[in-house]
């Protein structure tokens, strides 16, 4: 069954929709989405977007930062099975073993991290923007 781009726009528009999709999903993806970014672009531009429902094109970890900073809207995640192999090492109780290991140095995560994983975090940085964190907390690199 082919897609019916007309009645996928229609129903956006009914439902007050939106989708966001990550720079790395297929062209035909990128096609419907109203934002294409990064990850951490895609959650900041869903706070600014005065949709209802958010649809995201992306893995995971993706769909709980937009849910988590959009708490009074619906998010939607097609494949919430679509997971980043990153993402995936990490967990809370590796950041606990790193804690005691290392008391007083902040724990700093990527953003792929799990929701969970990044609220026991200190901070949580882009590849972007880890080198900026690290020069204002006085870490030695």
């Amino acid at each position: 069954m082919a897609f019916d781009f007309d009645k996928f726009e229609n129903l956006k528009r009914r439902l007050n929709a939106v989708v966001v999709a990550h720079n790395y999903q297929l062209p035909e993806v990128q096609d419907i989405a109203d934002f294409i970014g990064d990850s951490l672009e895609m959650a900041f531009r869903a706070v600014e977007l005065s949709a209802n429902v958010i649809i995201v094109a992306g893995v995971r970890f993706m769909a709980e930062l937009v849910a988590a900073m959009n708490p009074d809207k619906i998010v939607l995640h097609p494949d919430p099975s679509a997971g980043c192999p990153l993402a995936d090492k990490i967990n809370l109780n590796l950041i606990s073993e790193v804690r005691s290991k290392f008391k007083g140095i902040p724990i700093i995560v990527y953003v792929n991290s799990p929701l969970e994983v990044k609220a026991s975090a200190d901070f949580f940085v882009t590849s972007s923007s880890v080198l900026r964190l690290i020069s204002k907390i006085g870490v030695d690199t």
